[in-house]
C-alpha cells in the first residue's frame, strides 16, 4: 500500500490485478471502467477492485489522479462482492465516507513504521474500512432482504461441506503422513483458522479428532491382516513412535494392538 501518483498506462490500458485493490482517491477524479460499466469518483471517494477485473482507470491526464493504494489477498473476498456491488463504495453516507476517509489518512502514517505491530494495525484498518463499506451498504438496503439472507445461507452451508468433505478426503489420503493443521489449510486454500471452525462445527468433532478415528480403523484392518508386526502398522498410520501408538490405540479400543491381534487369529 502507499500514496501513487497513477501512470498514464493505467487510463488507456485495460489490465486486471491477481489481488483486490482499494483506491482512494486523494486529489483529482477518475472513472473505473469495466466492461461497458463506468463509475466515477472524486476526491475523498474510494473504489473497490476485485482481484482478476479487468479494468481501466480513467482520468484527465493535465490534471493528474493521487490515489491511496491498498493491494491485498483475503478469503472472504468472493463472499464479500456477493454482497456489494461496484458502485457501493463510491456511494457511501456522509458519515460512513468521513469514517473511511479518516483511516485511510491514518494508513499513510501507519506505512512510516515496518515493524510488526505496524503491519497488524495497517491490516486491521484495511479489514475496518472493508466492513464500514459493506455496513453501508446493508443499512441502506443494497442488498437482498430475508430472500437474499437465505441463499447466502444455503450457500455458506454448501461451501462448509463442500470444505469438511474435501479436508476428510485429503486426510484419508495422507493418513501414514505425518499432518499439520497448516498442511491441511495450504492444500485446501483457506486459513487454518477457519479450516478448523468449519470442520468441528459440520462435524460435531475436531479434524484431529476425525484423523485419529481413521488411523486407528485403518489399524484395526491391518492387526487383523496378521502382515505386519505392531511397528510397521504404527507407521502405516502415521505414528513414528510405536509405543505412542500402542498407547492411542488401546485408549480407542479398549485393548491394546497386541491383544486385538491375537484376537483376530
Amino acid at each position: 500500500m502507499g500514496l501513487m501518483q497513477f501512470d498514464p498506462f493505467w487510463a488507456i490500458q485495460e489490465h486486471q490485478a491477481n489481488r483486490c485493490e482499494l483506491l482512494h482517491v486523494v486529489s483529482g477524479r477518475m472513472d473505473l471502467v469495466v466492461g461497458d460499466k463506468r463509475i466515477a469518483a472524486e476526491k475523498g471517494q474510494t473504489l473497490i477492485v476485485p482481484s482478476s477485473t479487468m479494468h481501466r482507470d480513467e482520468f484527465d491526464l493535465e490534471e493528474g489522479l493521487d490515489i491511496f493504494y491498498v493491494s491485498l489477498y483475503w478469503s472472504a473476498e468472493e463472499d464479500y462482492f456477493k454482497l456489494l456491488s461496484l458502485e457501493n463504495p463510491v456511494n457511501l453516507e456522509d458519515r460512513a465516507r468521513a469514517d473511511v476517509a479518516g483511516l485511510f489518512e491514518r494508513l499513510r502514517r501507519d506505512i512510516i513504521g515496518f515493524g510488526v505491530e505496524d503491519n497488524l494495525v495497517a491490516r486491521s484498518r484495511v479489514l475496518t474500512i472493508l466492513l464500514l463499506i459493506l455496513r453501508d451498504a446493508l443499512l441502506k438496503g443494497q442488498v437482498g432482504e430475508a430472500e437474499s439472507q437465505s441463499a447466502t445461507e444455503a450457500s455458506y452451508a454448501k461451501q462448509y461441506q463442500t470444505l469438511t468433505d474435501r479436508a476428510k478426503k485429503y486426510l484419508r489420503a495422507n493418513l501414514a503422513q505425518v499432518i499439520t493443521l497448516e498442511q491441511v489449510a495450504t492444500h485446501l486454500k483457506v486459513s487454518p483458522y477457519h479450516l478448523s471452525h468449519v470442520f468441528s462445527q459440520e462435524s460435531d468433532f475436531s479434524m484431529f479428532s476425525h484423523l485419529t478415528m481413521l488411523r486407528m480403523e485403518k489399524a484395526k484392518i491391518l492387526l487383523a491382516s496378521q502382515k505386519q508386526n505392531i511397528s510397521e502398522i504404527a507407521y502405516n498410520v502415521g505414528y513414528v513412535d510405536p509405543n505412542y501408538f500402542s498407547k492411542a490405540f488401546k485408549k480407542y479400543a479398549g485393548t491394546s494392538p497386541r491383544d486385538y491381534m491375537a484376537a483376530m487369529k
